[in-house]
C-alpha cells in the first residue's frame, strides 16, 4: 500500500522531476549523498516522522532506485551515513540501521514501473546474491502490484525448487505472492494464464498465497487445479478451498466434500487423517458416510480421528461405536425429514413458540448449515422481538452459514443497539459489517 494519496503522490513525483532537474541544472546541490543526507539529518528543533523522511527521499527522484535497492542488502549505506569514517548520530534523524526500512518505504511510493525494472534488472545481472534475491521478494511484496507477478515467476525460476523451498525464501515467496493477490484484483487474469499447465511448485506456491490472501476470486483457479491433470499438490487444493468456503461463505456453494471423495483415492497416507478432520469441519451432512466408513479402519490414528471427526460434525460423540452412530443417523435424518419444516413454520408466531423452535433447532447441530440458511433468509421479515432472538440463535450456532444473513441485518437494521451487539458478536468471528454477502 502507498504511504500517500494517488493525488499527492502525483503532485511529489512532479515536483522531484522539478527539484532534480534544476539541481541538475545549477549544478549546485551537491553530491548524491550530501542531497540524501540533507534529508536524513537532523533539523532542530524539528522533528520529522518516519513517513515525513520517506517522502523527502522521494523527492530526490526515481534515479536513485538503483542505491534504495543496495540499501535494502546493506550497500551505499556507509558513503551518506560515514562519510568521515565515523557515525555521529546527534546529526542524524535515524540510524544506518534503518536504511534498508527506509528504501523499502521510499520504492513503495516511486512509480512502480521503474522499481520493477531495476529488480528486474538486478536478477538478470550475472551473480546476485541470496541477500539480492530476498530483497526482490521483499519489494514486491511491498509493491502488492500484478505488475511484479512475471518478475515473481522469473525470481522462482532463477532461484529453482531446491532453493525456494528453504525455509526464509520460502516464506519469502509466500508474503510476495499473498500480497499480490491480496491487493491488486488485476492479478486473476494472468495469473490464471499461468496456472493453465503449472508445475508442482507453482501450483504449491499459489495454493498457500490463496489460503494467506484469502481472495474469493482464488476459488475458480483452486477448483481448476482440482479438475487438472497431473502431479500436483490435490490435498493443498482441498485444505484451500476448505478455507475459501470458509472464509468467504457468500461466495459460492461448498462442494468440498463431493471432490475430497472424489480425490480420497489418490491421497498419500500422510494426508488421511487431515483429509478426515476436513470433512468433520465441513458442516456437511454427506461427510457421515465416509466418516463413518473409518470407524473401524486397521489404522488406529486414522479410526480415531474418524471418531473426532464425527464429532465435530454431530455435536455428539458416541467414539468409536459404529452402531450408536448409525442409530443416532437414523434418528436425525427422520426429524429432518418429518419435523424440520413443522418447526419452521412456529418462526412466525409469538416469542414464546419462536424460543422453543429455536431450542429445537439448536437440539440437531448436524444440520445447522442448512438450518442457519433456512432462517437467514427470514431474518429481515421476523417482528423485532422473534428477529432479536433469532440474531442470537444464528450467533450461538457458531456456523459459517449464519454470518451472511447477520452482517445483512447489522447493514439494515434501525436499531442502534442491536446493531451495536451484532457487530461485536461478528467481529469476534473474525466479520466487519463492511463485508458484502
Amino acid at each position: 500500500m502507498s504511504l500517500l494519496p494517488s493525488p499527492v503522490r502525483s503532485s511529489l513525483l512532479v515536483l522531484a522531476v522539478i527539484v532534480c532537474g534544476a539541481g541538475r541544472a545549477a549544478g549546485a546541490d551537491g553530491s548524491r549523498a550530501e542531497r540524501i543526507a540533507d534529508v536524513l539529518q537532523r533539523r532542530a528543533p524539528e522533528t520529522r516522522t518516519h513517513e515525513e523522511l520517506v517522502h523527502g527521499l522521494a523527492l530526490l527522484g526515481p534515479e536513485l532506485i538503483p542505491l534504495w535497492r543496495r540499501w535494502l542488502v546493506g550497500e551505499g549505506v556507509e558513503e551518506v551515513f560515514l562519510p568521515g569514517g565515523e557515525f555521529q548520530p546527534e546529526l542524524w534523524a535515524v540510524a544506518p540501521e534503518e536504511a534498508g526500512t527506509l528504501a523499502l518505504a521510499t520504492l513503495a511510493v516511486l512509480p512502480p514501473e521503474a522499481v520493477l525494472a531495476e529488480c528486474e534488472h538486478g536478477l538478470l545481472r550475472d551473480g546476485p546474491g541470496p541477500s539480492e534475491l530476498l530483497a526482490i521478494f521483499r519489494v514486491l511484496e511491498t509493491l502488492g502490484s500484478a505488475r511484479g507477478l512475471s518478475l515473481y515467476w522469473k525470481l522462482v525460476e532463477r532461484l529453482g525448487s531446491d532453493v525456494v523451498e528453504l525455509p526464509r525464501y520460502r516464506a519469502a515467496a509466500d508474503a510476495a505472492l499473498s500480497s499480490i493477490l491480496a491487493r491488486d484484483r488485476a492479478v486473476w487474469a494472468p495469473l490464471a494464464q499461468r496456472l493453465a499447465r503449472p508445475d508442482a511448485l507453482e501450483a504449491e506456491l499459489f495454493l498457500g498465497a490463496a489460503r494467506a490472501a484469502s481472495r474469493p476470486e482464488a476459488y475458480e483457479l483452486v477448483l481448476a487445479l482440482l479438475d487438472g491433470s497431473g502431479e500436483l499438490p490435490r490435498f493443498a487444493a482441498l485444505e484451500a478451498l476448505a478455507s475459501l468456503e470458509r472464509d468467504h461463505p457468500w461466495r459460492f456453494e461448498p462442494e468440498l466434500v463431493q471432490r475430497l471423495a472424489r480425490a480420497w483415492k489418490a491421497l498419500a497416507p500422510e494426508e488421511l487423517v487431515p483429509a478426515l478432520q476436513l470433512l468433520g469441519a465441513s458442516e456437511d451432512p454427506r461427510a457421515l458416510a465416509p466418516l463413518r466408513g473409518h470407524l473401524a479402519d486397521l489404522d488406529p490414528l486414522l479410526a480415531t480421528a474418524a471418531a473426532r471427526a464425527l464429532a465435530e460434525l454431530g455435536g455428539v460423540d458416541f467414539a468409536r461405536d459404529e452402531e450408536d452412530w448409525q442409530r443416532w443417523e437414523a434418528r436425525e435424518f427422520q426429524w429432518w425429514s418429518e419435523e424440520y419444516e413443522v418447526a419452521l413454520e412456529r418462526l412466525d408466531g409469538d416469542v414464546g413458540g419462536a424460543a422453543a423452535t429455536f431450542a429445537e433447532l439448536a437440539a440437531h447441530p448436524l444440520f445447522r448449515r442448512e438450518i442457519a440458511q433456512a432462517v437467514g433468509a427470514r431474518l429481515l421479515r421476523l417482528e423485532p422481538p422473534v428477529q432479536k432472538l433469532a440474531a442470537a440463535f444464528l450467533l450461538g450456532l457458531r456456523t459459517r452459514a449464519a454470518l451472511p444473513a447477520l452482517v445483512r441485518l447489522a447493514q439494515q437494521s434501525v436499531d442502534v443497539e442491536l446493531t451495536a451487539w451484532l457487530a461485536n458478536g461478528l467481529s469476534a468471528r473474525g466479520v466487519t459489517l463492511r463485508e458484502q454477502p
